[in-house]
C-alpha cells in the first residue's frame, strides 16, 4: 500500500487542493475524502423551478423565479458550488484535470434521481466560444454531458454555438448579464417535439441557461430542462 500511494503521489498532489492537509485516500483524486463527503448538497424545501434553498417550508418558488420569467421548466444541481466542489471543478474547467469529469459525473447521477436523466430525448451541453475552447481545449460540459448520456442510453447532441465572446457573468449584474449573453447563441438544429436536458457546470440566476433554452424551444422543442454540477447560492 506505501508503495502504491508513492506511485500516485507521482501523478496527483499530495494535498488537498481545499483543505491542504495530506491525502491518505486518493478516491477522490485531489481533495481529501473529509472535504468530499462534507460537499454540501440542496436539501429541504428548494424552489420548484431553480432548485435554490427556500426558507419558507410554505413557499413553492423562489422570489428570483417569482419576478423573473424562466423559459425552462426546471433545473437541478448535485451540491453547492463551495469548498471541495468548487475546487475540483475549477481543478478541471482552468486546470485541464479532466479525470476530474469521471468524478464529477458519477457525482451527478448520485445526487439526482435518475427518473431526470430518464426523461429527456437528447441532452444538449452548453456550448463555449471559438476562442475559449480553443484556449482550453475543451468542453467541460460536453465531457460531462456525454458521460450522463451514454449512462442512460440517451441521444446527444452538440449542436448549439456560441457565437459571441461575452464578459465573464459571475461578475455582472442581472441586467449586465442579459444584455451580455442577447445573440451570444445559435443553433440550426430542429428539436421538433423534442424534449431537452441542458447540461451546465455552475448556475448562479440561470441566464445563461435561459438564453439556450429561448432558442431550442423556437426551433421546435416541447420542454427544456437543466442540470448543472453546482449551484451558486
Amino acid at each position: 500500500m506505501n508503495l502504491l500511494n508513492g506511485l500516485i503521489s507521482l501523478f496527483y498532489p499530495t494535498q488537498c487542493s481545499n483543505c491542504q492537509r495530506y491525502i491518505k485516500d486518493f478516491k477522490y483524486l485531489y481533495v481529501c475524502a473529509n472535504c468530499f463527503l462534507s460537499i454540501k448538497k440542496l436539501t429541504g424545501n428548494v424552489c420548484s423551478i431553480c432548485s435554490k434553498p427556500i426558507d419558507s417550508v410554505f413557499a413553492d418558488k423562489c422570489l428570483e423565479c417569482l419576478q423573473y420569467e424562466k423559459r425552462f421548466t426546471k433545473v437541478k444541481q448535485a451540491g453547492i458550488y463551495d469548498g471541495a466542489l468548487k475546487e475540483l471543478i475549477h481543478l478541471l474547467k482552468f486546470y485541464g484535470k479532466r479525470k476530474v469529469a469521471d468524478l464529477l459525473f458519477k457525482f451527478i447521477i448520485e445526487n439526482i434521481e435518475s427518473n431526470y436523466f430518464l426523461w429527456p430525448d437528447v441532452i444538449v451541453p452548453v456550448p463555449l466560444s471559438k476562442k475559449v475552447l480553443g484556449e482550453r481545449g475543451f468542453n467541460q460540459t460536453e465531457i460531462i454531458g456525454k458521460k450522463i448520456a451514454k449512462y442512460f442510453d440517451k441521444s446527444f447532441s452538440n449542436v448549439i454555438k456560441k457565437v459571441k465572446e461575452t464578459l465573464p457573468q459571475n461578475k455582472l449584474s442581472r441586467e449586465e448579464r442579459l444584455k451580455n449573453l442577447k445573440n451570444a447563441f445559435s443553433t440550426d438544429f430542429s428539436f421538433k417535439n423534442k424534449k431537452v436536458l441542458l447540461i451546465d457546470d455552475v448556475y448562479t440566476t440561470g441566464a445563461t441557461m435561459n438564453e439556450i433554452t429561448k432558442i431550442i424551444l423556437n426551433n421546435g422543442a416541447t420542454e427544456v430542462r437543466g442540470v448543472a454540477i453546482a449551484r451558486s447560492v
